[in-house]
């Protein structure tokens, strides 16, 4: 309160003072408008973090755990996938691809990740599309499936992180 107090009466001061005192006003609403610019972009950013959350660093470590006991079998230790993801297998069914950078989990929103972890591949109803990935509804709960996704978000890029993150604005986590 006592800030704002002495910059009004330097603004007044500055005001009496004729064009010493427009130079002041115009510098300090120059100021005053980036501080503004600069704490709304950092507002904004907040609402999309890269890791998930405010309490990212911490489920990106829970997330880890789980990863590795429910989802590494397919998709590799560190979310390599297994070869040939991309082709249909003999039974038209695709094999588990990468969460790192070379698959294309980071193109996808946190609200639609979430949902297929928790419902399973088929849940999306894609015509001629069968995939192997199961539900784990009954398995895991909506907090660990959450620290599941904020840890694959630790094998992309900054750059895959900041898409995902865009992205997941329309369709963040429930």
């Amino acid at each position: 309160m006592g800030t704002v107090f002495v910059s009004l009466k330097k603004l007044f001061q500055a005001f009496l003072y004729g064009e010493k005192g427009i130079r002041f006003i115009m510098r300090s609403g120059i100021i005053a408008m980036t501080a503004m610019l600069l704490l709304l972009a950092s507002l904004a950013c907040g609402g999309a973090k890269p890791d998930g959350g405010a309490n990212g660093a911490a489920d990106s470590n829970a997330g880890q755990q789980t990863y590795l006991n429910n989802c590494a079998a397919c998709h590799g230790e560190l979310g390599e996938g297994q070869p040939d993801w991309q082709f249909q297998d003999s039974e038209g069914r695709y094999p588990a691809p990468p969460h790192d950078s070379n698959g294309h989990t980071w193109h996808h929103a946190d609200g639609l990740l979430f949902r297929l972890v928790k419902f399973g591949g088929a849940s999306l109803n894609i015509p001629n599309i069968k995939s192997g990935m199961p539900a784990f509804q009954g398995t895991l709960d909506d907090e660990e499936i959450k620290a599941v996704l904020i840890y694959l978000k630790t094998f992309w890029t900054a750059e895959g992180r900041e898409f995902q993150a865009a992205n997941s604005v329309g369709d963040p986590f429930p």
